[in-house]
């Protein structure tokens, strides 16, 4: 590498270490002031809450998840009960949060994947090579929120912001505009 690719690598680096240490203050600060109350976020310390929790929440509403809530943790208290439940009574439980056929069958092969092992952060990564249906992000949360883990938590709501943030630096970059992040 020439230096002056360097120099250019360089720059270009650390424009994106500002514009992402610039948005996550941002975020932080909206997080400060708009931080909604749900019981999940009482619920750290234990780990089948959290997990079970991150799944029910994809592609979900949160609100419809606090619905079921209470219901679903008085009937389901270990991953051990889950494994045995009836995947009809489950799927009927957690009907409200949407895609309850993907979540039951991710729950219980989840279950069944956790009751075999001791659970760790490695057991957790290892997790969405095993069973369909366990996203990046359901792991990256319980890593983050349980084992207070520093991992990228990008949803599709921050998916979206990231990517109008950078349409719009492209676009200013062509037209040789500063950056301008509001």
């Amino acid at each position: 590498m020439k230096s002056d690719d360097f120099i250019q690598f360089n720059i270009e680096r650390e424009e994106k270490i500002f514009r992402t240490t610039l948005f996550s203050k941002i975020q932080l600060n909206w997080g400060k002031k708009n931080l909604r109350d749900f019981p999940w976020r009482n619920e750290l310390d234990n780990f089948f809450k959290v997990f079970c929790t991150e799944v029910l929440l994809q592609k979900s509403l949160a609100e419809n998840v606090e619905k079921i809530y209470a219901d679903f943790f008085n009937e389901y208290s270990s991953f051990q009960e889950i494994e045995r439940t009836n995947i009809s009574k489950l799927k009927e439980i957690i009907k409200p949060t949407g895609l309850y056929n993907k979540k039951a069958k991710s729950l219980i092969e989840s279950a069944k994947y956790f009751n075999r092992r001791e659970i760790s952060k490695n057991v957790l990564l290892e997790l969405k090579e095993n069973v369909k249906g366990i996203s990046d992000y359901v792991v990256n949360s319980t890593i983050c929120f349980h084992f207070g883990g520093e991992v990228e938590l990008i949803d599709v709501n921050i998916r979206k912001i990231f990517s109008l943030i950078n349409s719009q630096i492209r676009v200013n970059k062509k037209q040789n505009q500063e950056y301008i992040l509001y």
